[in-house]
This record gives C-alpha cells, structure tokens and sequence, in this order.
C-alpha cells in the first residue's frame, strides 16, 4: 500500500470514530444539537466512496498527462529525425 492510500485510510478511520463519538455524544445532547448534527450528517459522504472516487480521477488524470508527454515525444522525435536530415 503506498503512503498516499495508507494515510487515506488513516483518515477514513479517523472520519469514521469521529461519527461514531459524535454519536454516543449526542445521548447527552439537547435535541436542538441532534437535529444539526442529523443535517450534517445527511450532507456527510461516505469516506471509503471518497477514496474510491479520488482513485479513480487521478487515474484518469495520470492517463492524460501520459498521453500528452507520448504526443510531446513523438513530435520532438520527428523534429529532431528532420532536423537531422
């Protein structure tokens, strides 16, 4: 596992004790409090499908960079062949 991903899932489990002392916490909580974190947990996504998702762009991301530097060689490649001829 790289360090980038361990340190996501890091975070992902750090997200995910959070929620659950937030939670034993709220026992003790006023219902205004229970009904603002409700609200705020709605909006919440999930981490593991946040990771998931940040996998995925930066793939595609790398996929372009890549592509981009294959075309950039290629044409230096046939510059430098016709500078050479």
């Amino acid at each position: 596992m790289s360090q980038t991903e361990t340190r996501a899932e890091q975070w992902k489990q750090k997200i995910q004790a959070l929620r659950d002392q937030i939670k034993v916490d709220l026992k003790l909580a006023s219902m205004d409090l229970r009904d603002e974190w409700h609200e705020i947990e709605k909006k919440l996504p999930d981490p593991g499908q946040v990771i998931s998702d940040v996998r995925e762009t930066a793939g595609e991301v790398l996929e372009r960079i890549a592509d981009q530097l294959m075309d950039f060689r290629q044409k230096l490649r046939e510059r430098v062949g016709k500078a050479k001829d």
